[in-house]
């Protein structure tokens, strides 16, 4: 029982600190599409 919610904690505390760094990530690859090719429609 204890186990269950250590790992759902755990999980919760991943997606948590993993959101912020993924947005990050798709916005500099957005801006990366949209330098390498001008004509990608946004």
């Amino acid at each position: 029982m204890c186990n269950i919610v250590l790992l759902q904690s755990s999980m919760l505390m991943l997606q948590t600190l993993c959101k912020p760094f993924l947005t990050i990530l798709n916005s500099c690859f957005m801006s990366m599409l949209r330098i390498l090719n001008p004509h990608f429609p946004l």
